[in-house]
């Protein structure tokens, strides 16, 4: 199956911003605790995002498992009806 070049650029180019804004962020807050600034929301769930994007193009589609691509929108304590 033939890779998505652009698609894989786009997505290690959006992680790559992401990650550079975080860390411009981070370094024009003067005299902010670093575990400070991680306990955000927002700066975890960047983070996250990042670390996605840059997995969904290191790992071939044929290695990911049904949880990867389609993840689900339920609590972990939430039963099947």
């Amino acid at each position: 199956m033939r890779r998505a070049l652009p698609l894989d650029a786009a997505r290690l180019a959006v992680a790559a911003l992401a990650i550079v804004a975080m860390t411009h962020q981070l370094d024009s807050l003067d005299g902010a605790k670093a575990g400070n600034f991680f306990s955000f929301l927002t700066i975890q769930s960047n983070l996250a995002a990042a670390a996605m994007l840059a997995l969904l193009v290191v790992v071939r589609q044929p290695e990911r498992g049904m949880w990867f691509d389609r993840p689900r929108r339920r609590s972990p304590s939430a039963r099947p009806s």
